[in-house]
């Protein structure tokens, strides 16, 4: 019995040593194989959002890339109103250590990339016409980049189409016209051959995307609803939206028939009343309510009532006036027109006329920087491309020139007379010179008006001191229709010696057209003005409207 426990004992303690052994040489193998095995990498991916409000923040993040590596990152969408365009814009990154690229914050790094700098829209305002939407072997024009209505439609939307390319993919155009000097998106002349990017992608660049996603930019929501203002004001309306008005409108009375000719007193409202807030809109020398249209969409898509207020219908047209009732001429316009709006406006429950704002642009921002300064009823005022001093009027065959352009309680506000601005006009209709050897640009009358008639510019200077809203002044020092960045400055400058808040945002290539939210093709100039703008209009709006 001794001997069998001895040999137990011996059997036992070999098997424990044994697999003590074993298990040690186990760990250690499976402990070298973790450490020498590569880190699992999910697939490259694209953050974004599937849908984005025009002119709202986006970001857009690129995890799951190799570290330290070239990626080309391209945007590509239909772009237009009636005609839509094939468009693209391309940028070039490297990955950081931990394999991602963020959009928003990391600037291209190739300077053949559509724009370059840390923008924030920049894929968007950078993207360029193309014939058609490929990029080498890879045809990417699909049925998901088709607009997603017709543009008279109520919901509007841009789909945009991101791709990830890994390596570099450069494009190269002819174009070599300055952005800053011409209108965008208002020639065919880019659609030709010569404007055309060809794709040149280099030894390292793959020939299809690693991944994709697609954006919506709604530019009109489905949402969106139009009511006339008032009948008695020519093609006046306003456009809300009604997913926001939904749990204002319980509990109120039936609004007004705005048709109607009689108000009772009983239905003003209050200083109680929890209607919408608003801003008018006012367009430019162009007439009607295009412009106005434009930009409504914008106000009312964030929850503020947008009131388009034509006062301008020209008479000049082959087919007539839109506006029968409307001026025809830009001759003596009274100020006095936007009380009457601002009457329509507290007539009707489901707007506040408490919370108002007003907008123009160009010859509507002289307009409404007109309003504010006789009319003491607004809570901010945005004046895009808009004048420091009363200009001449026009068009009218019952006044004998110069006259003004714009009145108040019947009377004609002082101006400063344009020079020779007919025959600018004549030369740009013939695509020539003036006789003066200047090009036939409309800032010329303008700069020339204003130096060669000194004693009037004090007296026609809109007394915007007055104003004791916030303003916002918008210009661009390459504007060829007038110099709207001197102006925007002259504006600034008189209200903060007079100790008033003003936001002032121009740039020195900059052009005339600059009411949007950077989200559209344009010019670098343009876009930088834009993107602030635009971002600073709506911070304005939501603390003085209380949004």
């Amino acid at each position: 019995m001794p001997q069998f426990w001895s040999h137990t004992r011996y059997f036992s303690n070999a098997h424990a040593s044994s697999i003590a052994i074993l298990l040690f040489l186990f760990c250690s193998i499976e402990r070298a194989g973790t450490a020498a095995d590569p880190v699992p990498k999910t697939a490259p991916r694209i953050d974004a959002p599937s849908e984005v409000l025009s002119g709202d923040p986006v970001q857009i993040r690129i995890d799951g890339l190799d570290a330290s590596t070239i990626y080309t990152v391209i945007a590509e969408r239909w772009y237009g109103s009636s005609s839509p365009t094939p468009r693209r814009s391309w940028a070039v990154y490297r990955s950081d250590a931990n394999g991602i690229i963020d959009v928003t914050t990391d600037p291209p790094i190739d300077p053949a990339s559509s724009y370059t700098g840390v923008e924030k829209r920049g894929l968007f305002w950078s993207m360029r016409r193309v014939s058609k939407l490929n990029i080498g072997q890879d045809d990417v024009v699909t049925s998901a980049l088709s607009p997603l209505s017709a543009p008279d439609q109520p919901d509007v939307s841009d789909p945009v189409r991101l791709t990830l390319w890994k390596g570099s993919h450069t494009f190269e155009t002819a174009d070599q016209t300055n952005p800053a000097q011409s209108k965008p998106d208002q020639s065919k002349s880019d659609q030709s051959k010569s404007d055309r990017p060809r794709a040149t992608p280099n030894s390292s660049a793959t020939v299809r995307p690693l991944t994709q996603h697609i954006l919506k930019v709604v530019r009109r929501p489905g949402s969106l609803v139009e009511t006339p203002l008032d009948s008695t004001l020519a093609g006046s309306f306003v456009l809300v939206d009604k997913a926001k008005t939904t749990q204002r409108d319980q509990g109120k009375p039936a609004p007004i028939d705005p048709s109607s000719s009689r108000v009772d007193s009983k239905t003003i409202p209050t200083a109680a009343t929890s209607g919408l807030p608003c801003v008018i809109l006012l367009g430019g020398s162009s007439g009607d309510d295009t412009a106005i249209r434009f930009v409504a969409p914008a106000f009312a898509s964030r929850g503020i009532a947008a009131i388009g207020v034509p006062y301008y219908s020209p008479g000049y047209r082959p087919d007539g006036p839109k506006f029968p009732s409307l001026p025809q001429a830009f001759a003596h316009l009274p100020i006095d027109h936007i009380e009457r709006v601002l009457q329509a406006i507290d007539r009707r429950p489901d707007l506040d006329g408490n919370r108002v704002a007003i907008w123009g642009v160009s010859k509507g921002g002289e307009y409404a920087l007109l309003a504010a300064s006789l009319i003491p009823r607004f809570k901010a005022v945005v004046a895009v491309v808009p004048s420091d001093v009363v200009w001449e009027g026009w068009g009218s065959s019952d006044l004998r020139a110069p006259y003004s352009g714009f009145s108040w309680r019947g009377k004609p506000l002082p101006f400063v007379p344009y020079y020779k601005m007919q025959e600018t006009i004549l030369a740009m209709r013939e695509s020539r010179q003036t006789a003066d050897g200047n090009p036939p640009i409309l800032r010329i009358p303008h700069d020339q008006g204003r130096s060669k008639n000194p004693d009037t510019v004090a007296g026609a200077t809109i007394a915007v001191e007055r104003i004791q809203a916030p303003v916002l002044v918008v210009g661009g020092d390459a504007d060829q229709v007038w110099d709207s960045g001197g102006m925007c400055r002259n504006i600034r400058d008189r209200r903060q010696n007079a100790g008033l808040t003003t936001v002032c945002v121009t740039h020195p290539d900059a052009n005339h057209y600059l009411s949007g939210d950077g989200f559209t093709p344009n010019p670098p100039g343009n876009a930088a003005v834009r993107e602030k703008a635009f971002d600073a209009m709506m911070r304005m709006l939501r603390q003085q409207l209380d949004l």
